[in-house]
């Protein structure tokens, strides 16, 4: 038989679709987790814009407004200072459409202008704040004032242990600032 006529071997071929395999399963793998991780990004901006409208809330309405995080409920409110707390909610889903992500409703107990916002906060997101103080609740507020100013804090969130991303509270000014953090 003449040796320029042969084909592939079937464990040439073998080995071709193995490497083909692998190559694909590495490839949707990094698609997926870059995926979720801009996800994640879009609920840190979301957290962030939620900081920004307690603060303008209290400057245009001229009450002190608190954004609440709720760990247990994985929650992130913004009410005003005062209000007959945390309990005085619902007890439903946080998924559910009374919370919802991110969209205004309508408080009964709220000035005309005050709107109860919420934030469900994704399970593999994880919050840690610094020098801010838990209330009676169990919740973590960072309260603006009419003048400006906030109770302030440093909030981190941590994303399935990689993406940190630290923002801080001005105490005097409210102004929200992102942080450098560390490479690790």
């Amino acid at each position: 038989m003449n040796q320029s006529n042969r084909g592939f071997t079937l464990i040439e071929m073998v080995v071709v679709m193995l490497l083909i395999a692998i190559a694909s399963t590495l490839v949707l793998m990094n698609v997926g987790k870059s995926g979720r991780m801009k996800e994640h990004r879009i609920f840190v901006e979301k957290l962030m814009q939620l900081c920004k409208s307690a603060r303008t809330t209290a400057l245009i309405d001229g009450i002190p407004v608190c954004m609440t995080i709720l760990p247990e409920r994985r929650i992130c409110l913004i009410l005003p200072m005062g209000r007959g707390g945390i309990e005085s909610l619902s007890t439903g889903d946080p998924s559910g459409d009374e919370w919802g992500d991110g969209v205004a409703s309508e408080g009964a107990e709220m000035g005309a202008s005050m709107r109860s916002f919420s934030l469900v906060i994704p399970s593999a997101v994880r919050i840690e704040g610094e020098a801010i103080k838990s209330n009676d609740d169990g919740g973590y507020p960072i309260c603006f004032y009419a003048d400006g100013s906030s109770t302030g804090g440093i909030l981190t969130l941590t994303v399935e242990d990689q993406l940190d991303m630290t923002f801080r509270v001005d105490r005097l000014t409210g102004a929200l600032r992102l942080m450098e953090t560390p490479e690790g």
